[in-house]
């Protein structure tokens, strides 16, 4: 399981996580490279017969490649992804059954990417109106806290992603 985690390969860089059998992801922010932002493999070395992958709350893109490639040439591989945000997915299928569990809480249209302060220089705190603010889903399992230290669940529902968004604070320095 990664709960509240950032994962970056920073440009010509490889994937970003690659997974080789039973995995949670929750609240993570998985940017890719040239490769893919996750990419879930299945193989003969495998000792499992399926496993499934499971995305919640999870940012998975890769503005350079696909943001989710799945390759098994052996085992069943499912992915189940809730409340997440991704767009491009890339199945190789050579002998084996993979499925995606698509959910109408997923975010994978184009105009829903996600907007970040400044993904060139690592800063993947949601901006002002990116639409995964609020678009995740309340669980105790989210964990108390995001990568930051602040408390999940702030304003109407939790973010998708490894931060919460947090409005930049206003002085007022002088008056009329």
């Amino acid at each position: 399981t990664l709960k509240n985690v950032l994962c970056w390969a920073d440009g010509a860089a490889d994937k970003t996580v690659e997974i080789k059998g039973d995995a949670t992801l929750r609240n993570v922010t998985a940017y890719g490279g040239t490769e893919a932002g996750l990419r879930v493999v299945g193989y003969d070395i495998c000792a499992c017969d399926r496993f499934t992958v499971t995305l919640i709350n999870t940012i998975v893109w890769a503005p350079l490649s696909t943001d989710l490639s799945i390759t098994s040439d052996l085992p069943d591989v499912t992915i189940k992804p809730t409340y997440s945000s991704y767009r491009t997915v890339d199945a190789v299928e050579e002998g084996a059954d993979m499925r995606i569990i698509k959910s109408a809480t997923n975010q994978t249209k184009a105009g829903m990417r996600p907007r970040f302060i400044d993904a060139g220089a690592g800063n993947f705190r949601a901006l002002a109106g990116s639409p995964v603010i609020g678009k995740g889903v309340d669980a105790a399992a989210n964990g108390p806290r995001d990568l930051d230290g602040r408390p999940r669940e702030t304003g109407d529902r939790t973010d998708i992603g490894a931060y919460e968004y947090s409005p930049p604070s206003t002085t007022i320095t002088g008056g009329p």
